[in-house]
């Protein structure tokens, strides 16, 4: 699994401003959940974003994760983290050491969105060593975390109002 925090809020002492500020995290998460599925709309094999809100001690936690298979969720972390130019050794079986020749990925860093049809060239084939190239990082959810800040600050608002207008409408009636 794959985990994203999305922020940690400290719960507020009165129930109806804390139970805002959470329906307000769950909003939010729910939209960064829409916004990191553009980026895996084109895969084959895609990871599964969710979302999950709780209450741990005297927090609110949003979570956004990946789930899915291992391989894929392995492939999702070598996209959005980057990997380093490596080499791959020597296979005892030259026909599964196959490559394209050329590759025009469907994802770019710092936009959060895929294309359809990352392109291969031609079939290359090596029996020896090869060095990948490395990818670079696309970091989807530091970007959705810079385009969502002032959602979210506005949502946060708009949850602490809320429930602070509950919490009074509470209090008068009693």
């Amino acid at each position: 699994m794959v985990r994203y925090e999305v922020t940690k809020v400290g719960i507020p002492r009165f129930e109806p401003i804390a139970r805002a500020v959470e329906l307000g995290l769950q909003e939010e998460a729910k939209a960064i959940q829409a916004e990191a599925g553009k980026f895996f709309m084109t895969w084959e094999g895609k990871p599964d974003v969710s979302t999950k809100v709780e209450r741990t001690g005297d927090s609110i936690v949003a979570t956004v994760y990946l789930t899915g298979d291992a391989r894929i969720l392995d492939i999702a972390k070598w996209v959005i983290h980057g990997t380093k130019r490596h080499d791959i050794p020597k296979s005892p079986k030259p026909w599964q050491m196959k490559y394209p020749g050329t590759f025009t990925p469907k994802t770019q860093p710092g936009v959060v969105q895929s294309v359809s049809g990352g392109k291969s060239g031609e079939a290359t084939y090596h029996g020896k060593q090869v060095t990948h190239p490395g990818i670079k990082p696309r970091r989807i959810f530091e970007k959705i975390a810079q385009d969502r800040r002032r959602h979210f600050r506005l949502r946060m608002a708009k949850s602490m109002a809320k429930g602070l207008a509950n919490a009074i409408r509470t209090a008068v009636k009693r």
